[in-house]
């Protein structure tokens, strides 16, 4: 098998497993950030997760071979007449350019990690936020509020702060006094500004 061809091979393998991965993760099958790692073990490219395993990635060893073959293709394929130095320099030339695109794969899904946020909120937040009473709230019986916390519109079950009014309809703008562990509030009316 000439050089020619082992970098045509790594081409294509590379380019079939990239267009695998991009339909996989159209379809949701390989998405949220989950990836197979070398060893077959499932990683989630956590920021504490090793460097080398995010090189040693699928998204890697694709992006490798990819570029090996490309680079290796092209720059072998640059000189008018081959020779076994040529190939030797095409080889290196590929094994650089696969080797640089694999390490640039890992940062960019260390940064895209980064992005990710836990999506949970502190309601101890939501204390002093104010909003307005969505379900009716009696001393008896409690409602439902909605405030904004940290620029998100929450809908909470609400009671009533103790030694105020014993019923705010819907509508009624309220301050919230307290935050239970059941994560309902406690609120009272807010005052007029």
């Amino acid at each position: 098998m000439s050089l020619d061809t082992v970098f045509v091979v790594c081409a294509v393998i590379g380019g079939v497993l990239f267009v695998v991965q991009l339909v996989l993760q159209l379809f949701g099958f390989a998405g949220d950030g989950v990836d197979l790692d070398a060893d077959g073990v499932v990683g989630d490219f956590h920021p504490s997760t090793d460097f080398s395993f995010k090189v040693l990635s699928t998204q890697g060893f694709t992006a490798f071979f990819l570029m090996f073959g490309l680079i290796g293709l092209a720059v072998f394929r640059s000189q008018g007449n081959p020779t076994y130095l040529h190939g030797a320099i095409a080889t290196l030339a590929g094994l650089a350019g696969g080797t640089a695109t694999m390490f640039v794969v890992a940062k960019l899904f260390g940064l895209a990690s980064r992005l990710q946020s836990s999506g949970t909120i502190n309601l101890q937040r939501a204390i002093n936020a104010t909003g307005t009473v969505y379900l009716t709230i009696r001393t008896e019986n409690p409602g439902k509020v909605t405030i904004t916390v940290a620029g998100r519109l929450l809908t909470l079950d609400a009671r009533l702060a103790p030694g105020g009014e014993h019923e705010l309809p819907t509508g009624t703008p309220v301050t919230v006094t307290r935050v239970f562990e059941d994560e309902s509030v406690e609120v009272r009316r807010s005052l007029p500004a």
